[in-house]
């Protein structure tokens, strides 16, 4: 996952302590998803070679407010809330190969796949964070949590086998929601 963005915030020029907590700002993010798995049998006679790519591409508008509390003893409280819609754009692209070697032929056979999706996201995201001023630095731990109202999910076809009647024709993309979160801290060293 990556993602770039171009934002503003509104200052008064005045003071930083009157400046708006608000920034809007237009983004681009992407999940990139890559798979690919190589099988053998253990005799060394079947081999299996299967590729996909997944790809979600997110350009949206977004708004976002900042908020910093002092609480006594060096201690900070930080928040960012941020949330956005955003139009999704979204491909797949699977390959598979397989080879069989058995004594007096040999039997390959391949497949491709492609399927793509566009919709519509909301994503928001939540980052608290607590900082210490200890003089030299500032140490600080914090908690993050974002979510996406759409993620991409592939459905596998599973209607190609004559005796076996599937759910799924073809291989189609469907959205899910998706949730991340992390945890972790940080040391801030001026070097002035």
């Amino acid at each position: 996952a990556w993602g770039v963005a171009l934002e503003t915030q509104f200052n008064n020029g005045l003071s930083p302590a009157m400046n708006s907590p608000f920034r809007v700002g237009l983004a681009l993010k992407a999940l990139q998803q890559d798979t690919h798995l190589i099988a053998t049998e253990t005799t060394g006679n079947e081999h299996v070679d299967y590729y996909e790519d997944l790809d979600s591409f997110y350009y949206g508008l977004y708004i976002a407010v900042d908020r910093s509390m002092d609480l006594g003893r060096g201690f900070t409280l930080g928040v960012n809330a941020e949330a956005g819609a955003y139009f999704v754009d979204t491909s797949y692209k699977g390959r598979y190969t397989a080879a069989l070697e058995c004594g007096c032929s040999n039997i390959h056979d391949s497949a491709d796949s492609k399927a793509s999706d566009q919709d519509v996201s909301f994503i928001g995201s939540l980052r608290v964070e607590l900082n210490k001023n200890i003089g030299w630095a500032t140490f600080g731990l914090f908690a993050e949590g974002e979510y996406y109202s759409y993620a991409p999910k592939v459905k596998y076809n599973n209607n190609d086998n004559p005796s076996v009647t599937g759910t799924n024709i073809g291989t189609s993309i469907e959205g899910d929601e998706a949730y991340s979160y992390s945890f972790g801290g940080r040391l801030n060293i001026p070097l002035n």
